[in-house]
This record gives structure tokens, C-alpha cells and sequence, in this order.
């Protein structure tokens, strides 16, 4: 992030400090940093989540997103004078053509064909061979050089079958260890009835004060809760697994038994009860976010094994790539100057462009994170820290929306588009597109460095998807074969355990991290193991079958994910003709096909919005309800029959009159969301 001046290595120029950028003075009403006094510059609360902020002192070009997003500053003309010069070094940048970076990328190459002990034995070059076999792995380790290898040949794994992930031994130990290593149940009912009762008691005024403003914003009645009801059972969750101790909780266990019907809570106790809804029994559809962060947490503290080998391959029976990391490559492949280039053109880039909101990480323990990292928090950061106060996953490139599963079209994400950028557009367009090609496409090289000689399979599959998505669509990045369609840029990303389910079905995703911060290992629970995830690494993993999450860190982090989405590979395919076309807008297909149905083809309703589904629209496939309407005990539902988002959110149809005064707005965007 930006530095001060005192902070800053020799080698950053004066332009880049934090004093040079705030101390240019715009006009009368603000004054620039240099003019503030020592107390004006201690001041916080200069900036308040939710709330917009025009002008703040010492920040002549600062602006507050409306939507508690992040400080930028798209009306400075000096972007061209201190960012463009770091871009145009990045292209001018060559990759190494040096011995060992070439020995590792022909032993890469031999991978998914050669019998792997020869291979190892080949290129250790009569080093020792560490072979260790297993009933369900063999595990063999060697050097190359200077790094030392280890390769996992899991013969119980198959790419092509993803249940075998989650059904090997090593990923049900370790859930179980997990497990006990937590070794607390879920958080009961009549608990977080109590939580929130005790919660809305106290807190009664500002809870009433949200569910005013949420029938506003949705001009629903007051009396439509729900999604007031379900922010207090959020932060009865949080405060159950982040602030109490395992005592604490068996405490509160015991005192909810006994006093849950406490005459000091009655009331608040039956305004929790009456707005209690039917899905929040518990279940696989009722994940508790804050337990899965705490498990997660103590299984990376205590389980999963720290892989010390600078160069980690897992392989499937068929010698297809599981997960492969690479410590440091980008110091390998392009070196250290070069990997201190995208550190600084990032960090500039999230001082000039409007970055998403914190919250559109999608990852519910953000605010939680600014609690414990109290520098990422604007609310709590001087003028001088405030540039830092950071937390963002923007999208470059292209998808489909997300109610269009099948890729009928393809369109710029809205990071893309500038949406939130520049005031003048053609200053926009033109840095956007240099940024894609100088930090996204270096990123795409490093990415591809792994991909390509593991699996080329799916890299030319990648490379003709790209080359089929619309032409004003796709983001060109890489001057050597763009095969990436989608980029994802994280600030200060905490990422808590997920999938990335709307990548390609069995793809790859590449993950490339940098910066200025100590942590942050690589965890794979399925694989029960984590890699250290240090500054210039660079890995690739079967992002939509495995499950992954970064352990907590300290300091300014950076990352970049390459990879493609299912939409746009139905799109290619379907130009391609290998599936067949897309019904006419307005009717609805049934699977016709097994290629359709190989790539997860699902019913589609293209209705217009407020278009009533009928029959003879509809065709004899479909359900008349909506994603919402599905409840926990049913085993088939709509999501696992036609795929998420697929059929309409409730607002999309004609509601029944004595649904549509009880409709929270929370449900009408549940199916929205899903795809996120």
C-alpha cells in the first residue's frame, strides 16, 4: 500500500509516497496533506461505513463510496505520471530464459505421461529419491537444483469423478479430525433464540431503526422481518463462536436452558419465535458461517500438515493434476524486480480506481475481520492510513449474469466496464486496458507456466472458449495466447472456505499472491494439507470439485485469480456446435442431449420479468414455485434439480395476493445470489 515517506525502500520514487498523492491541493474547502496539523493528522472517524463521504480533509481527491466501498481518486490526472510508467515496465518485462526455469518446465511437461519414479530419478539427477508408497497415495520427493519436489500420486482421486474427493480417506479424516479438534456441536436453537432476544432487548432501538429502513429500501410493509430478523441471528452467531470462550458457550448453553423464558426477555423472546422462520432448523441448507470459521481456523492450526517442499504436485489415478503450488515463481520465472513492479502497480491502481465494496467479498466473517484487523477499518483510520483501510474482490473480463446459467450472453463484468471508475471515461478506458495486458497478463503467464504443461488439454480447451466469446466482450490480457476470460483481483482478501462453483465443471483456477505480509497458508481440506502461500507463489487447483481457504495474515496482501467460467464455455461450445442452440427467449428447453447434460444443462426460463409461468409456455418440465419456496425436508429440490438461479426469484413472477404482503426482501434475492 502506499508508503510514507520514512517507510518507504530507496528504490520507490518521491511520486509514489503518500504525501506526494494527498499533497496536491484541489481547491479551498479541503486542504492537502502537508497543510494539516499533527492533530488533524491523528484525527479518526474521518469516514463512516454505509455513508458516503465527499471531502475529507487532507485527501483533496478522496472519494467514499456510497456503498461503504474503499477511497479513490478518479479525477487526479497524475495517474498517467505515476502509474503509467510502473505499467509500461511491466510489459517490457521478459521472462527468464535460464537453465533451471527451463528444466522445471520440460519436468512439468513429462508429468501426466511419464512413469513418475523414472521421472523423478531423471531429473534429480543422482540426488536421493525419497519414495514413499501407500495404500492410497505414493508420495515421492527429490530435488530440481535448488528446490526440492514432492509429488503425491493419489490413486483413490479422480478428476473426473468428483465425489471421489470428497469420499478418499484422507478428506474423511480430515473432517473427523476437524471435528474434534473444535469439539463443540453446532450452536442450539433455543441459543440463538436466547442471543437474539438478549440482543434485541439491549439493542431494541437500532434493530427497529433497520427493519424501518429495510421496508423503505423495499417498500415491503414493516411488518415483512425477515431479513431484520435474520442480521440479528447473524450477530448472535458472531458473538456465540467469535467473543465467547468454549466455557462461555457451555455457559450460555446452560443458561438458555433455564432461563429461556427469562420474564425480562418475554416479549423480545416471542418477537424472535414469531419471526422465526422454518429454514433456519439447522440442516445442509442452514450453514453456521462463524463455526465453519472457527473449525476451519483451529483444523489449519492443528490438522492439516504444512507441505515444505518448495514444488507440491498432487495427481490423480490418471495422472491428471489435482493441486500444484510453486513457492516464489514469480522470483523464478521473472524476478524480484519484477514481482516489486505488480506490488506497486496494484497498490496505485487501488488509489486511483473505485474499487467493490468490502462486503462484496461475499464472505460472511468480513466485518468480524475488520474487528481483528482493525487496520482494514476506514472507520477507525487516520487520512494517512486510510489509503490502506482496504478490503475488495473486483471481476475483470467477461461472464454471463447470473440468472443466465447457459451463457446466452456474454457480457463485461461491471469492474470491467469502469463502472465505478474514472470521471473522465477515455482516462478510464485506456489505463483499464493497460492494466489488463501489463499486471493481468503477467499474471496470466505465471498461471499458465503451471497449466499448460500439466493439463494442455484444458489450456487449448481454454484458449477456444476465448477465442469464441464475443469480441467486445473479452478482456485481452495476454500478448503471447489469451486464455483467461476471468480475473479476480483481491485488497486485502480474507477467504474463507469455499468452491468456486461457477467455474468450468473439473477446470483449473490459478492463484497467484503477492505483497507486503507474513501467513496467509494455502489450505485444501479435502487434500487435508496447506501450502505456504508466500509472496511470488503461484498456484492451480481444481477450484470447482475442491474446497479452499487462506489462513489469517498480517500486513497489505494482494492477490490474482485466473480462470473461465461454465457460462462461457456453454456459450463457445453452443458457437461451436457442440451443443445444440438455446431456445427462442420465452420458452423453456428440456435436456435434449447428453452433451447438454454432461456440461450440467438445466432447464431455462427466459421469461421477462412479471411474465406469469403457463403450461403452454413451460412445457411439461418445470416447477411452478421458485427457489424460495423449496423447504428443508424436501430431498429433490428445485436448486438440485434445475440448478441455482435458474428458475425466477419470486419477484420475477406474478405472486399470489396472500404472498405478496408476507414476502421478505431477503428471499426475493436469495436466488440471485446463488450463483455469487
Amino acid at each position: 500500500m502506499p508508503y510514507l515517506r520514512k517507510d518507504a525502500p530507496p528504490h520507490i520514487p518521491e511520486a509514489e509516497l503518500i504525501e506526494s498523492l494527498l499533497s496536491k491541493k484541489k481547491d479551498r474547502v479541503v486542504k492537502p496533506l502537508p497543510k494539516l496539523t499533527e492533530d488533524e493528522r491523528r484525527q479518526t472517524g474521518l469516514v463512516q461505513l454505509g455513508k458516503r463521504t465527499g471531502r475529507i480533509q487532507g485527501d483533496p481527491y478522496g472519494v467514499w463510496s456510497s456503498w461503504a466501498g474503499n477511497v479513490y481518486h478518479p479525477d487526479d490526472e497524475r495517474i498517467y505520471d505515476v502509474l503509467w510508467p510502473l505499467l509500461e515496465q511491466l510489459l517490457a518485462a521478459e521472462p527468464k530464459v535460464d537453465e533451471h526455469v527451463s528444466k522445471i518446465r520440460r519436468f512439468l511437461e513429462q508429468i501426466p505421461t511419464a512413469d513418475l519414479k523414472l521421472l523423478a530419478t531423471e531429473f534429480a539427477e543422482g540426488s536421493v529419491v525419497d519414495i514413499t508408497p501407500g495404500s492410497d497415495q505414493t508420495d515421492i520427493c527429490f530435488r530440481i537444483g535448488r528446490n526440492t519436489v514432492r509429488i503425491v500420486h493419489a490413486t483413490d482421486l479422480d478428476v473426473d469423478d468428483r465425489k471421489s474427493f470428497d469420499q478418499a480417506a484422507r478428506a474423511k479424516a480430515s473432517a473427523r479430525l476437524a471435528k474434534e479438534t473444535l469439539g463443540e456441536e453446532i450452536m442450539p436453537i433455543e441459543v440463538q433464540q436466547y442471543l437474539m432476544a438478549k440482543i434485541l432487548a439491549e439493542r431494541n432501538f437500532e434493530f427497529q431503526n433497520l427493519l424501518e429502513k429495510q421496508a423503505a429500501r423495499h417498500k415491503v410493509p414493516v411488518t415483512s422481518r425477515r431479513g431484520v430478523f435474520a442480521t440479528l441471528r447473524s450477530h448472535a452467531r458472531e458473538a456465540y463462536w467469535m467473543d465467547m470462550t468454549p466455557a462461555e458457550r457451555q455457559n450460555i448453553r446452560d443458561i438458555a436452558q433455564e432461563l429461556g423464558n427469562d420474564p425480562q426477555l418475554k416479549d423480545a423472546m416471542a418477537s424472535v419465535k414469531s419471526n422465526w422462520h422454518k429454514a433456519w432448523n439447522g440442516g445442509a441448507r442452514d450453514p453456521d458461517y462463524f463455526r465453519n470459521y472457527v473449525a476451519d481456523q483451529a483444523a489449519a492450526k492443528n490438522i492439516w500438515t504444512l507441505v515444505e517442499e518448495d514444488i507440491f504436485i498432487v495427481l490423480d489415478k490418471n495422472q491428471k493434476v489435482v493441486f500444484a503450488n510453486i513457492e516464489r515463481l514469480a522470483q523464478m520465472v521473472f524476478g524480484e524486480d519484477v514481482l516489486d513492479l505488480l506490488d506497486r502497480a496494484i497498490d496505485l491502481w487501488s488509489f486511483y480506481n473505485g474499487l467493490p465494496r468490502p462486503e462484496s467479498s461475499r464472505h460472511v466473517v468480513d466485518q468480524y475481520i475488520r474487528r481483528i484487523h482493525p487496520e482494514l477499518d476506514p472507520s477507525k483510520a487516520t487520512v494517512e492510513g486510510l489509503q490502506n483501510a482496504k478490503m475488495a474482490v473486483a471481476h475483470y473480463g467477461c461472464w454471463a449474469s447470473k440468472g443466465d446459467p447457459h451463457g446466452r450472453y456474454i457480457l463485461r463484468t461491471g469492474d470491467t466496464r469502469n463502472a465505478r471508475n474514472f470521471v473522465n471515461p477515455d482516462i478510464g478506458y485506456t489505463v483499464m486496458k493497460q492494466f489488463a495486458k501489463a499486471v493481468l497478463g503477467t499474471a496470466s503467464k505465471m498461471i499458465r507456466f503451471l497449466v499448460k504443461p500439466l493439463d494442455e488439454t484444458y489450456y487449448r480447451e481454454c484458449v477456444e472458449i476465448f477465442n469464441n466469446l464475443p469480441e467486445d466482450e473479452r478482456l485481452r490480457t495476454d500478448a503471447e495466447e489469451d486464455w483467461i476470460s476471468l480475473y479476480a483481483l483481491g485488497i486485502n482478501g480474507y477467504t474463507q472456505r469455499h468452491s468456486d462453483i461457477g467455474d468450468i465443471r473439473d477446470g483449473l483456477a490459478g492463484l497467484f499472491t503477492l505483497g507486503r505480509y507474513k501467513g496467509a497458508n494455502l489450505c485444501v481440506p479435502q487434500l487435508g494439507i496447506k501450502v505456504p502461500y508466500t509472496p511470488g507463489s503461484c498456484a492451480i487447483i481444481r477450484g470447482h470439485s475442491l474446497e479452499h481457504l487462506v489462513e489469517d495474515y498480517t500486513g497489505p496482501r494482494f492477490f490474482v485469480i485466473g480462470t473461465n467460467h461454465e457460462s462461457c464455455k456453454r456459450h463457445a461450445w453452443r458457437k461451436l456446435e457442440k451443443l445444440p442452440p438455446l431456445p427462442p427467449r420465452g420458452s423453456l428447453k428440456r435436456k435434449t442431449s447428453s452433451s447438454d447434460d454432461e456440461v450440467g444443462g438445466a432447464a431455462e426460463q427466459d421469461s421477462e420479468p412479471g411474465t406469469p409461468i403457463t403450461e403452454e409456455v413451460a412445457g411439461p418440465c418445470i416447477s411452478y414455485g421458485c427457489d424460495e419456496d423449496d423447504e428443508e425436508e424436501i430431498e429433490w429440490t428445485n436448486e438440485i434439480l434445475h440448478g441455482p438461479a435458474v428458475l425466477p426469484p419470486r419477484v420475477f413472477y406474478n405472486p399470489k395476493p396472500e404472498e405478496s404482503e408476507s414476502e421478505s426482501p431477503e428471499s426475493t434475492s436469495s436466488s440471485r445470489s446463488s450463483l455469487a
